[in-house]
C-alpha cells in the first residue's frame, strides 16, 4: 500500500510542477476544420522530453484533453516512465496510441487507438437497427 501512496504522492508534486513548467496550447486545427490542435509547450526545455500533441479536439472535449496532456506529462516526469512511438497508452480517457508529430519536431502525435466500431453477429446493436 505504501507504494501507491508513493506514486500518487508523486503524481501530485509532478502535475503541481507541469503546472509550473509547461503550458498547454490551445489553436483552430488547420486540418481538421471547426476542431482544436493542443499542445503542450514547455516538456523540452524543462524536462528534455517530448512535448506532446492532440489534434481534432471538438471544443467541448479540450478541458478533458488539457487535463490529459498535463497528467501524461506528470505521470513521465514522476515515474520516471517514457512514453514512445508506437506503443499504446491505458489512460482513463482511454487507449492513446503514441506516434512521430507529422508537423512538429520534438514532439509526440497522441491519437485514439479506437478508430472502428466492432460489432458482432446478432449483436444488441444490430437487434435495435444500429449499424456500422
Amino acid at each position: 500500500m505504501s507504494k501507491e501512496i508513493d506514486k500518487e504522492k508523486a503524481m501530485q508534486e509532478a502535475m503541481e510542477t507541469i503546472g509550473k513548467t509547461t503550458s498547454v496550447i490551445f489553436t483552430p486545427d488547420e486540418f481538421s476544420e471547426g476542431n482544436f490542435l493542443m499542445y503542450s509547450d514547455g516538456m523540452k526545455n524543462n524536462h528534455n522530453l517530448p512535448d506532446l500533441e492532440v489534434r481534432g479536439v471538438p471544443g467541448m472535449f479540450s478541458r478533458s484533453c488539457g487535463n490529459l496532456i498535463n497528467e501524461l506529462n506528470a505521470y513521465r516526469i514522476s515515474q520516471d516512465k517514457p512514453i514512445l512511438v508506437g506503443q499504446t497508452v491505458g489512460w482513463k480517457t482511454g487507449d492513446i496510441l503514441v506516434e512521430e508529430s507529422k508537423n512538429y519536431d520534438d514532439m509526440l502525435l497522441l491519437v485514439s487507438r479506437l478508430t472502428d466500431v466492432e460489432c458482432c453477429h446478432g449483436c444488441e446493436c444490430k437487434k435495435h437497427g444500429v449499424s456500422e
